[in-house]
């Protein structure tokens, strides 16, 4: 079993389903540092994997979501990290359930972009 403080570069299946078990796991546990960090481990042995590029912008949404930390710029840049995975799962997405899911997530992130830019300017004034 892979552990977090263990982890190797093998490109491998094994590798890269270990690495979004523990992704997710600490997703759910609301440990979103280790679940990007996880996740984005497995984008790098398994980059063409649209489910997992899911799971990635996931994290990224929610981390900028979430977060009373950090200035309304790292906001934006969790949100557009959000927004590149979830681009790039739907060009891979030979799924059509993970394909419009990812076209939703997209349309979420958007608007919390806009929201995001509507505060900065608001701050500015």
């Amino acid at each position: 079993m892979l552990r977090d403080n263990n982890l190797f570069d093998k490109k491998d299946l094994k590798c890269s389903f270990e690495c979004v078990r523990l992704g997710q796991k600490y997703f759910f546990e609301g440990n979103i540092n280790k679940a990007i960090k996880f996740h984005q481990k497995a984008v790098r042995l398994k980059p063409n994997d649209a489910k997992i590029r899911i799971f990635l912008g996931n994290a990224w949404l929610k981390k900028a979501n979430i977060s009373l930390k950090g200035t309304n710029e790292k906001k934006i840049n969790w949100f557009n990290n959000a927004k590149i995975h979830y681009l790039k799962a739907k060009t891979l997405s030979t799924n059509g359930v993970n394909k419009e899911w990812a076209r939703q997530r997209i349309k979420e992130v958007e608007h919390a972009l806009v929201a995001s830019e509507y505060l900065r300017i608001l701050k500015d004034i």
